[in-house]
């Protein structure tokens, strides 16, 4: 609601049945949670036929709508994950998505999807990619729900540490639509692959598989778990180090985590003003005679 132009919206709950309107409760904050609702919300509501109106002070609601009931799977507790747009096809500006993942006790992946603003069923498929950025590791789900029975343990290891990535996908199945990376779903241990010398699926620390494994499927992403770090859809590899040019952090990567901290620029004192070039971090000087820190610094211009 905030580009309604409203400075304090009014947020009713009102039961609708056909013209008569009448309204059961005030909702006093945009985000929160209803502790304890009135009696009078709960018929409507199993009936259906409770809305939400969003108004000024005076006059009709500015947006409205009705709550319906949706069978979602257990992962619902845990909230959705919003899919993004990816800017390969043109797509209507009211057209978003959610998506809900979760794995049972016997090691089955259950989804649901919902997108609205698009006829998306008619023209798309659901993709569930466990390998980015490599060729394959991706299968195709089919319709906005329903479920694999046995997944790969790549697959469940994939969504276990939170490298798996969902993908609407047009009927070409290469062309991505929306696409989201899956925030970590708890996995039973009993349904990811083991780890040599470990006990309960405990991953040590101290962990680093040998050559063997490299060529064992189960464990690629164990190694993409403890030999490889993430940050902004980038993986780095264990013990590297980069500039996240966002935040002017200097990271590198730890046992699966990047680690952070500020960039540290040296006193630049210069006679003119000082720029920052784009995608740096530190501002220099804008002539070629300038001093860093202690030292004076001058830039001779290449010889011809």
């Amino acid at each position: 609601v905030d580009n309604l132009g409203i400075t304090d919206p009014k947020i009713t709950l009102v039961e609708e049945q056909g013209k008569r309107h009448s309204q059961v409760e005030i909702l006093d904050t945009r985000i929160g949670v209803l502790a304890r609702p009135s009696a009078r919300i709960f018929q409507p509501l199993y009936e259906e036929q409770l809305a939400v109106h969003i108004s000024a002070d005076t006059g009709p609601p500015i947006l409205r709508g009705r709550l319906t009931s949706r069978l979602l799977p257990d992962a619902a507790g845990t909230g959705p994950a919003l899919l993004h747009r990816t800017g390969q096809v043109r797509l209507p500006a009211a057209m978003a998505g959610l998506a809900w993942l979760s794995v049972d006790s016997l090691c089955g992946l259950y989804y649901e999807t919902v997108v609205t603003g698009g006829n998306a069923r008619s023209w798309s498929s659901w993709w569930l990619e466990t390998h980015a950025g490599t060729e394959g590791g991706a299968r195709e789900l089919g319709g906005e729900e329903g479920w694999l029975l046995e997944p790969a343990a790549a697959e469940l290891l994939a969504l276990h540490v939170g490298a798996a990535y969902l993908e609407l996908r047009a009927r070409d199945n290469v062309t991505v639509i929306l696409r989201t990376r899956v925030p970590q779903i708890s996995v039973p241990p009993s349904c990811l692959p083991a780890v040599p010398g470990t006990s309960d699926n405990e991953l040590s620390a101290k962990y680093t598989p040998g050559p063997l494994e490299d060529q064992m499927t189960d464990y690629s992403l164990f190694r993409l778990n403890v030999n490889y770090c993430t940050q902004r859809d980038k993986f780095y590899k264990l013990g590297e180090t980069w500039t996240d040019t966002e935040t002017c952090s200097k990271c590198w990567c730890v046992l699966g985590m990047p680690r952070c901290e500020p960039v540290q620029c040296p006193p630049v004192n210069c006679l003119v003003p000082t720029i920052k070039p784009p995608g740096q971090c530190c501002p220099i000087c804008t002539s070629l005679d300038c001093v860093v820190g202690a030292r004076r610094r001058t830039e001779r211009p290449p010889a011809r």
